[in-house]
């Protein structure tokens, strides 16, 4: 356990796993007295998304209640976030955002959160741009610690402290929502992209030429394509998207490793050995 006394401070990861798309074809994924608040959602995958929800929700609550009763919740920062919008195939909805889970529409883009710590400014809803690997550099700033002395090398995150704790601008002007390495505009899967206001969607429509393009703060659900009328901004979206893809790693890099196969682990994605000789069955 770790002390509220304790001059070390605590970082604490905690990644829920079952609220998760793999899950939801499966029946009874929580325990049985969540499943039942929801026995009035006739659809099955519905009623079982809204249960671990549920269930994710009281552990949440635990951790809160056990940091306030040590007397560290007045000194943390605590942060709840997402990785992708909801599988529309699971029983989620995204509305009234445009598709879902693994699709660079903002139903599967766009990340909801919460943050709340003892230096953010008052409560407040904030729209800016913020990517998921802004999260290691801004709380190092939070915490006083310095990113740039990582032995992995420059970052591609930015602090985004000072628009979390004072509603500071956003500390970037764009950022990938997905991007593989080589030529954009030859590649079969839809790319995506943020500048500012600007969204560039390039892939879904191969014969269009300019790919996508969104106001996404006047339309975030994506029903007004401007390509044509704006299409200098594609273009430089484009160009910026084929820049980054450039230098870009191949997606499996390095290959994948059977031997980190949950199936190898009691289920779970956990660290491996990697001297281990292991074979999938």
């Amino acid at each position: 356990m770790h002390a509220a006394s304790e001059v070390k401070p605590l970082f604490l990861f905690l990644p829920f796993q079952a609220v998760h798309s793999a899950n939801l074809a499966w029946p009874e994924q929580a325990p049985q007295r969540y499943i039942d608040m929801y026995n009035f959602i006739e659809d099955s995958q519905r009623r079982n998304l809204s249960a671990m929800i549920t269930a994710m929700d009281d552990g949440v609550k635990t951790v809160v209640t056990a940091l306030n009763e040590t007397g560290m919740w007045e000194d943390t920062i605590f942060v709840f976030s997402t990785d992708n919008g909801g599988p529309l195939n699971g029983g989620a909805s995204n509305y009234p955002l445009r598709g879902g889970k693994v699709q660079c529409w903002e139903g599967g883009a766009r990340g909801v959160g919460l943050v709340h710590g003892p230096s953010i400014s008052g409560g407040r809803i904030s729209r800016d741009l913020m990517h998921i690997s802004d999260w290691l550099p801004t709380f190092c700033e939070a915490a006083g610690c310095d990113p740039n002395g990582s032995p992995a090398g420059p970052l591609d995150g930015v602090s985004q402290w000072g628009m979390l704790s004072r509603g500071a601008a956003s500390a970037r002007t764009s950022l990938v929502i997905d991007l593989h390495a080589g030529d954009v505009e030859k590649q079969t899967q839809p790319r995506a992209m943020r500048f500012l206001n600007w969204k560039l969607i390039y892939g879904y429509a191969p014969n269009k030429t300019h790919g996508f393009l969104f106001d996404v703060d006047k339309d975030p659900s994506e029903t007004n394509d401007l390509s044509t009328l704006h299409s200098d901004v594609a273009t430089k979206i484009l160009g910026m998207m084929n820049e980054l893809a450039a230098t870009g790693v191949p997606d499996y890099y390095p290959p994948q490793d059977p031997r980190a196969d949950p199936k190898l682990h009691n289920g779970s994605w956990v660290a491996w050995d990697s001297t281990e000789q292991v074979s999938i069955i």
